[in-house]
């Protein structure tokens, strides 16, 4: 993976634009946004490079930028918060306007999966810091804004994120499919340590990105040839590993005690599952089944549809019409991309991807998802002839 050079200012954009860090003295200045903008600079203004859209990509772009507009409207109307309106606007830009320019500066498809790899890598130093350091954690989230309380409690590692949790972990888990792709254009020995690794590190941070990783996992097991190469150095790791990492976290009582067991139920389904499924639909009058309410979060900051489920959530603030709508016309944009893919069975596993973890939060409008999904399509397709 060296050998190729990655750019270290490329794995420095992907980490900030993918993780999610705001610091305590400006917390509206997230990571992502301050990315983004040198993404503009970079592409746009500097090497002032033309992004040329297709008439498809053009309409699904205005339809989303026409429905951040009634969003706006009704939640001026209704008198809600405005939140709805954001995650519109902001999903437009970082998940579907980033990709078409990404593409501009990471021209190969292996070097954007690489450089998603090692962002990754980067995060799980700090996940394991942050799980088994207090004194880090105090001097960090004095600096980082922490929306999770994980200063008071270290159950799960919050890393080097502002969010943490499920959405820290799916972050964590995209790097396994970026590892499952690499490993069908061509298999190398640090792809199976690589993505036994980054599964194992989101056993203490989320249970979503957890499922995530199994799933690619089992995936690459598919395809998998017999080597002896990334056995013995998988046996080296994990011998390495149990002398500076795994002895002192086996030992950790809040390991065992709470972590461990939060990790397993999130796999036997006795935790997240079952707690999505008591939340049901939220009573609504019939015009606001409709069109919607507006709301996402209520005067006191609590969730307004009452629901983590992400389609419950979308569909109290919008409306059962644009619900279906919004997520139907995501879906067939994302598949009009699967039939001239170089890799029909991966694009279809990843286009999947949004409206799976969807049923968990709304991570549609937690961008790095449908980001990581659109521009790994983008990649496969024949404008992107460099692997």
């Amino acid at each position: 993976m060296l050998k190729e050079a990655i750019s270290l200012k490329h794995v420095m954009w992907i980490f900030l634009f993918t993780n999610s860090i705001s610091l305590v003295i400006f917390p509206s200045l997230t990571s992502a946004r301050f990315a983004f903008f040198l993404l503009i600079v970079t592409v746009v203004i500097k090497s002032k490079q033309q992004i040329n859209l297709k008439k498809v990509e053009f309409f699904f772009i205005f339809f989303t930028l026409m429905l951040s507009i009634y969003v706006l409207n009704l939640s001026v109307v209704k008198g809600t918060d405005l939140i709805q309106f954001s995650r519109l606007f902001h999903y437009l830009f970082f998940s579907i306007i980033a990709p078409f320019l990404i593409v501009k500066i990471i021209t190969s498809e292996s070097r954007f999966h690489q450089t998603i790899v090692i962002s990754v890598l980067i995060q799980i130093v700090f996940v394991f810091i942050t799980y088994t350091n207090r004194e880090f954690n105090e001097t960090l989230f004095s600096i980082v804004l922490a929306n999770n309380n994980f200063g008071d409690s270290l159950g799960r590692a919050p890393g080097l994120s502002s969010s943490g949790g499920a959405t820290l972990s799916v972050t964590i888990g995209l790097a396994a499919f970026s590892i499952l792709r690499l490993s069908r254009i061509a298999r190398k020995a640090w792809h199976l340590p690589a993505i036994i690794l980054i599964t194992l590190s989101t056993v203490v941070v989320g249970r979503t990105g957890l499922l995530l990783c199994i799933i690619a996992l089992g995936m690459y097991f598919t395809k998998a040839k017999f080597s002896m190469k990334p056995l013995i150095f998988i046996v080296g790791l994990s011998t390495l590993a149990w002398f500076t990492l795994l002895d002192s976290i086996m030992s950790n009582e809040q390991f065992v005690n709470y972590t461990l067991k939060w990790a397993i139920s999130g796999i036997t389904g006795d935790g997240t599952a079952t707690a999505l499924l008591s939340m049901g639909v939220p009573e609504m009058s019939n015009l606001d089944i409709l069109f919607g309410t507006g709301s996402v979060a209520s005067q006191n900051g609590f969730n307004s549809s009452g629901s983590d489920v992400g389609y419950i959530q979308t569909l109290f603030s919008i409306g059962l019409v644009l619900t279906v709508i919004f997520y139907f016309s995501l879906f067939i944009f994302l598949s009009s991309y699967v039939p001239k893919s170089t890799d029909k069975s991966y694009a279809c596993l990843i286009v999947s991807l949004p409206f799976i973890l969807e049923l968990k939060e709304p991570f549609v409008f937690k961008y790095s998802v449908v980001f990581f999904v659109f521009s790994s399509l983008l990649y496969m397709q024949p404008r992107i002839v460099n692997k």
